[in-house]
C-alpha cells in the first residue's frame, strides 16, 4: 500500500486515478540522462503508472534497468519544449533520494523507483513507487489557453513519431491537424512573440516529418 500522507500529497499535486497528468519524466542510467514528456495517471493502490512506447530512448533506457526516476511537475510550456526539441537548453540538478536528476525550475519534483513493469506489444507500463517528494506553494492564475496548447501540442508530437516509425500514417495526419489547431490557438491568444514561435517551431518540424 502506498503511504496516506505520499497518495494525499499526489492526489493535492494533481496526480489522479481517474485522469492522466502530463509531467517530466528524467531518468539515469550508468550516467545517462534523458528527459521526455510524460503522461502519468495512479493505480489503484496511488501509485504513479507510465505507459512508455517501443522505440522512444525513455523505452529503450528502461529495458535496459533504468529503476530511478523523478516526475518533473511544471506547467512552463518552454520546458517541455526543450525537454522535446531543444535539450541542450534543459539545466539539471541533483535529486535527494535517486540518481536520476531534477530539471531545475519545476514546481514539484516526485522521485521514485522502479516498482514493477509489464512488457505489452509495442509499449511498456512501468509503475513506480515514490520515495521523496518535494513542492513549492504558487499563487494561482487565471486560466490561459496558450501554455496547455502548446504543451499539448509536444504531447501530439511526441506520439507523431511513434505513429511514423509503425508506419500509421492516416493517424498521424490526425495529429498533425491537431498541431495545427494547438498553433492556431496560440497564434489568437498571445502577443508574445517566444510562445508564438515556440509553437510554430513545433508545428514545422512536425510537417516535416509528415510529408
Amino acid at each position: 500500500m502506498t503511504d496516506v500522507n505520499t497518495m494525499y500529497t499526489l492526489e493535492n499535486l494533481g496526480f489522479s486515478k481517474t485522469q492522466v497528468s502530463e509531467v517530466l519524466l528524467t531518468l539515469n542510467l550508468g550516467g545517462e540522462v534523458n528527459a521526455a514528456p510524460m503522461g502519468v495517471r495512479l493505480s489503484k493502490r496511488g501509485l504513479p503508472i507510465i505507459r512508455v512506447y517501443a522505440g522512444s530512448r525513455t523505452y529503450i533506457m528502461i529495458k535496459s534497468g533504468a529503476k530511478d526516476y523523478v516526475l518533473n511537475v511544471t506547467s512552463d510550456p518552454e520546458v517541455f519544449y526543450w525537454a522535446v526539441l531543444k535539450k541542450e537548453y534543459l539545466r539539471f540538478k541533483s535529486s535527494c533520494r535517486v540518481t536520476a536528476p531534477r530539471i531545475a525550475g519545476c514546481q514539484a519534483y516526485v522521485e521514485c523507483v522502479l516498482e514493477s513493469v509489464k512488457f505489452g506489444r509495442n509499449y511498456l507500463r512501468a509503475e513506480l513507487r515514490p520515495v521523496y517528494i518535494e513542492y513549492v506553494k504558487v499563487k494561482p492564475k487565471a486560466y490561459c489557453r496558450v501554455q496547455p496548447a502548446i504543451i499539448e501540442a509536444l504531447v501530439y508530437f511526441t506520439k507523431l513519431k511513434y505513429l511514423l516509425s509503425v508506419g500509421d500514417l492516416s493517424k498521424a495526419k490526425a495529429l498533425l491537424e491537431n498541431i495545427k489547431h494547438c498553433e492556431n490557438v496560440v497564434r489568437h491568444c498571445t502577443t508574445q512573440r517566444k510562445l508564438r514561435k515556440i509553437a510554430k517551431e513545433i508545428l514545422v518540424h512536425a510537417e516535416e516529418l509528415v510529408r
